[in-house]
C-alpha cells in the first residue's frame, strides 16, 4: 500500500512513535523545546524519508530489513557522527546489509534517507548494466565523499518530489510519479558510482574513538541503576581523562552528563507508558536517581515539564 506522510512535531514522543518504519531508539541530549519533521514517501519497494531535528539526539537501531539504505544531506549545514565516521555535508552514507544505525545528530540535522528493497536494487543494477556497482555496494557500511554539484541535483529532485505530494497527495498512487521514484531517482543516485565520482572515506582511526563507541554500546545494554564511570573506563580499556575527552569531542557532554541524559530518557519512556503503575520515585530509582528532588529538577531541565506532568499527559491521551 502506498503511503505519504508530512508532519511537523513539537512533542518528542510523538516524533519517536511516528518513526515506525525504523526500529530505532532516540535519546534527547540537550535541554530546550523539541521541534522535528518527518516526510515519508513509501511505494513499497522504495521508501524516501526526509528528517529534520533541531536538537542533539542520540540515535541507535537498524534500518528496514531487506532494504539497502542511503542517507544524504539536504543542505550545507550538516555534520554528525555515525558508526565512528565523521559525516559532513558532501558525504553519502550507505548502510550495511545489517542496517546498523549508531549516530549523534546535532542542531539543524536535515537529511534524506532512501531505502531500496534489495531484490529490486539488484534487478535495477542488472537492467541498467551498472557494472561497477558490485564493489561499492558490498555487505559493509560505507561513506562516500561526493562533489557539491551531485548533491545539488539530487537535493533539488528530492525536494520536487516532496513538494508535488504536499500539493497533491493523491499522486502517490500515480504510475508516473512512482516511475520518477523507482527509475529517475535511483538512476541519479546510483550513477555516481558507475562514473567513479567519489572518494571512499574510512572510519576514524583512533583508539579513543573505538573505546567511545564500545562504552556507548555498553551503556545502552546495561542496567542503569548502578552504572558507574569506573565501570565505563574498564569496559573501554581507557583512562577516565581519555574517556572524558572522547565524550566531549563527540557529544559535547562529559561521560557523567551523557549517562544522566540517558537515564532521564529511560525514565521518560517509562513515564510515557500509560500502563506503567510504578511510582515516579521508583522509576527514578530504577534508572539510577536515588534523590527524587534532584531527578525532578534535571528532568524538567531536559524535557521542559515535570515527571508528573509527563505521566498525566500520557494517561489522558
Amino acid at each position: 500500500m502506498n503511503f505519504f506522510l508530512s508532519k511537523h512535531y513539537t512533542e518528542f514522543e510523538e516524533f519517536y512513535q511516528d518513526s515506525f518504519r525504523w526500529n530505532l531508539e532516540f535519546r534527547k541530549l540537550d535541554a530546550g523545546a523539541f521541534k522535528g519533521y518527518i516526510g515519508l514517501i513509501d511505494i513499497g519497494d522504495v521508501q524516501v524519508g526526509k528528517i529534520k531535528l533541531n536538537c542533539k539526539i542520540d540515535q541507535s537501531g537498524i534500518s528496514p530489513r531487506g532494504f539497502r539504505t542511503f542517507v544524504l544531506p539536504a543542505d550545507k549545514r550538516q555534520s554528525f557522527e555515525w558508526l565512528n565516521h565523521q559525516i559532513g555535508d558532501k558525504d553519502l552514507i550507505l548502510f550495511s546489509r545489517k542496517g546498523d544505525l549508531e549516530a549523534i545528530s546535532f542542531s539543524n540535522f536535515y537529511h534524506y534517507m532512501i531505502s531500496v528493497e534489495e531484490n529490486m536494487l539488484e534487478d535495477f543494477i542488472a537492467q541498467h548494466s551498472l557494472n561497477q556497482l558490485g564493489k561499492s555496494l558490498d555487505e559493509n557500511e560505507k561513506v562516500f565523499r561526493l562533489n557539491r554539484g551531485y548533491f545539488l541535483n539530487l537535493q533539488t529532485f528530492l525536494e520536487i518530489l516532496f513538494n508535488r505530494l504536499e500539493r497533491k497527495p493523491y499522486l502517490i498512487h500515480s504510475e508516473s510519479f512512482q516511475y520518477q521514484v523507482r527509475e529517475r531517482l535511483l538512476r541519479m543516485m546510483l550513477d555516481v558510482f558507475e562514473r567513479k565520482q567519489y572518494q571512499e572515506q574510512g572510519p576514524l582511526d583512533s583508539k579513543r574513538d573505538d573505546a567511545l563507541w564500545k562504552v556507548r554500546d555498553y551503556i545502552q545494554k546495561s542496567d542503569l541503576k548502578n552504572l558507574s564511570i569506573g565501570q565505563l573506563t574498564r569496559i573501554g580499556e581507557i583512562s577516565e581523562r581519555s574517556l572524558q575527552y572522547a565524550f566531549l569531542d563527540h557529544f559535547g557532554l562529559t561521560p557523567k552528563a551523557y549517562l544522566t541524559q540517558v537515564r532521564l530518557n529511560e525514565a521518560r519512556t517509562a513515564l510515557s507508558n500509560p500502563t506503567n503503575k510504578e511510582l515516579v520515585k521508583n522509576i527514578a530509582d530504577a534508572v539510577g536517581f536515588h534523590h527524587p528532588g534532584q531527578f525532578a529538577i534535571k528532568y524538567k531541565e531536559l524535557f521542559g515539564e515535570s515527571p508528573t506532568e509527563t505521566r498525566a499527559g500520557f494517561r489522558q491521551s
